[in-house]
């Protein structure tokens, strides 16, 4: 009888435990729509530089061609501000990183350098 109370009371706090610590996992996790919501970039299409607004901070840009080429990596040096005077007329795609290494979104970017 013992036995049984014992196997039923380790099934009880365990399964107690195991959903509290799913619960606080839960928690921790950010929603996506948050940050993927909250990066925009400007002007698009752009000639010669562009910006970046948002309220995350962002430590680095990479481009890449429209078929997955990394060209160019870009640090969050000048404020928020990146230069691709270089790059060709075209789309491009970026990929937004955090300070801790996570990528927070990819934007399309049209390059536009021709003169009215």
């Amino acid at each position: 009888m013992k036995l049984k109370f014992y196997i039923l009371l380790f099934f009880m706090l365990g399964f107690s435990f195991l959903y509290s610590q799913s619960a606080k996992e839960i928690e921790l996790k950010p929603e996506k729509d948050h940050f993927s919501n909250s990066i925009s970039i400007y002007p698009n299409p752009v000639a010669d530089y562009f910006k970046i607004d948002s309220k995350l901070i962002i430590k680095k840009i990479e481009i890449y061609n429209i078929i997955g080429k990394r060209i160019k990596t870009l640090t969050n040096d000048n404020g928020g501000l990146f230069d691709v005077s270089d790059l060709r007329n075209g789309i491009y795609l970026l990929r937004a990183f955090s300070q801790y290494g996570k990528v927070l979104k990819v934007l399309r970017l049209s390059i536009n350098n021709e003169s009215p």
